[in-house]
């Protein structure tokens, strides 16, 4: 008779649990933090985001006055603002996505700004802005508003992914990714170890901006 056919290895398991928590800087919990006031009020510092955008890209809740010259605003432009004075409050080159710094210090004389956008030389738009009725994330031509002093409506937070081997044999970590709707993110170069022995935990932190 045949000796009898040795069984199958059995192949290992991996057997893992994943924890997710989301917090703030200060470590509060992502349910828990509260929606950030959008009015701005009598502000003594503004902080825009240069988008190159036309004036009719212009969302807000105040008939501001925007004006595009020639082509309008390019991926770089010389940016200067000044009080009702004529005074200059901040002039900067920038590129798409920097940030421009408008100091209004409560003087009266700032209550409306005007900023001109000058690209290779050659006026591109002009803005006439009422400081006294702004609320985060308003577009004004080439400018979106992203703080108002301590207000801000892009807050970083941190999402960690906790990984523990949770199976009888040790493992390696191959493929971690999020997914969120329709797009999925490959997180495994993020992961602190990929090497788990039993009953050993690892952790993914990945940051992001809520608005």
């Amino acid at each position: 008779t045949m000796p009898p056919t040795e069984p199958p290895t059995p192949v290992p398991v991996c057997e893992v649990s994943v924890e997710i928590t989301c917090v703030d800087e200060e470590g509060t919990n992502c349910d828990d933090i509260k929606s950030t006031s959008k009015q701005c009020g009598e502000p003594e510092e503004l902080t825009f985001v240069y988008t190159a955008g036309k004036c009719d890209e212009s969302f807000n809740s105040q008939d501001e006055r925007c004006e595009d010259s020639n082509d309008g605003p390019s991926s770089s432009a010389f940016i200067e603002c000044r009080n009702l004075n004529l005074n200059v409050l901040t002039e900067m080159m920038v590129v798409i996505g920097d940030k421009i710094t408008v100091p209004l210090s409560s003087s009266p004389l700032t209550t409306t700004i005007s900023c001109t956008i000058t690209s290779d030389d050659v006026l591109a738009q002009t803005l006439i802005i009422d400081t006294t009725a702004v609320s985060l994330k308003d577009t004004y031509g080439s400018f979106r508003l992203e703080s108002c002093d301590d207000q801000n409506c892009i807050l970083p937070i941190i999402y960690t992914y906790s990984i523990k081997n949770l199976g009888a044999n040790a493992m390696e970590v191959t493929r971690v990714t999020r997914t969120r709707g329709s797009s999925e993110v490959d997180l495994i170069g993020i992961v602190e170890d990929v090497n788990l022995g039993v009953g050993d935990s690892t952790v993914a932190r990945e940051t992001e901006e809520l608005d």
